[in-house]
This record gives structure tokens, C-alpha cells and sequence, in this order.
């Protein structure tokens, strides 16, 4: 009862600032190219992590380059080369040792108002909180990552009744 107070409190606040929750569209072909762990794919984004390099949950992937920055601040600091390929590992492995858990990272386009591809978020979830302006502007949002058997909690729709 307490994590449903405090996660609806938290919902709350964020859609009065207007930030929403979005399913993001995957991406296939970035999938199949992170997966196979493209070194010269991933040098072009800034990498951040949502978990822990032994359990992450789920990666962002803020393009280098352009003028959007799409990381809220607390994501923290961008995850190194040799990092990024050790989560992307890690992410797999966890897959593969409970697939009906965990289902296989697939990468989901992060998409401006603008209609513009900004980056991408690849991992075990299929939902963030993000903010999108008109200016084209977007900050992905962290995801609640508080456990509750073994997912990280995001809406109160997730608890039973």
C-alpha cells in the first residue's frame, strides 16, 4: 500500500509538470547492431545507465552532435567505451538467464515533436517518463527503479490489487 502512495504521489507530480510516459517504436536495425556490440555504432552517443553495471535495466543513448540533450541530469555521467559493451553484455546475460523475467533488450527510438529520432534507449523496459517541447527539445526521465518482484516499478498499474 505504501509503494502505491508513493509511487501514485510521484506519477502525479510528473504528469502536473507534463511529463508522460511514452511506448517507444523499436528500431530493428539498432537492435541487431547494439547486440552485436558495434564499437564504431556506439562511440557516436553518450551512454547512460539506468541500474547498476552488474544489473542494468536500461540504457540511453543521447546522440553526440546535435543540439538536443535528451539525459535528465539525473542520469548522471555518461557510461566509458569498455563500460557501455560490459552493460550490453550484462543486459543479454540477464535475458538469457531468466527469459521469462527479463525479455531480450530491444532498442526504441526516442522521437522528438519534430518527428526527429534523438537517441534511443535500449533495455528491459518498454516505457519511460519523458518531456517533450514544442522547440524539439526532449529529457528522458530515469525510471523508478525501486524492486518489487524483480521489476522496477514505474505506475501503480503494475501492483496488484
Amino acid at each position: 500500500m505504501v509503494r502505491w502512495v508513493v509511487s501514485s504521489v510521484g506519477l502525479m507530480f510528473l504528469f502536473a509538470l507534463g511529463v508522460w510516459a511514452f511506448d517507444f517504436k523499436v528500431d530493428q536495425g539498432v537492435t541487431e547492431r547494439l547486440r552485436a556490440r558495434e564499437l564504431g555504432f556506439i562511440e557516436g552517443f553518450d551512454v547512460y545507465l539506468a541500474g547498476t553495471k552488474e544489473e542494468p535495466v536500461v540504457l540511453l543513448f543521447d546522440r553526440r552532435g546535435d543540439p538536443y540533450e535528451i539525459a535528465s541530469p539525473l542520469w548522471g555521467e555518461p557510461l566509458k567505451g569498455e563500460e557501455v559493451l560490459y552493460v550490453l553484455r550484462r543486459l543479454e546475460e540477464r535475458s538469457r538467464d531468466n527469459p521469462t523475467l527479463y525479455p531480450l533488450p530491444q532498442a526504441f527510438q526516442v522521437v522528438n515533436k519534430k518527428g526527429e529520432t534523438v537517441g534511443y534507449i535500449f533495455g528491459l523496459l518498454r516505457h519511460l517518463p519523458l518531456e517533450r517541447r514544442a522547440d524539439g527539445t526532449v529529457k528522458v526521465f530515469l525510471p523508478d527503479l525501486f524492486p518489487w518482484r524483480g521489476f522496477p516499478l514505474i505506475f501503480p498499474r503494475f501492483l496488484d490489487p
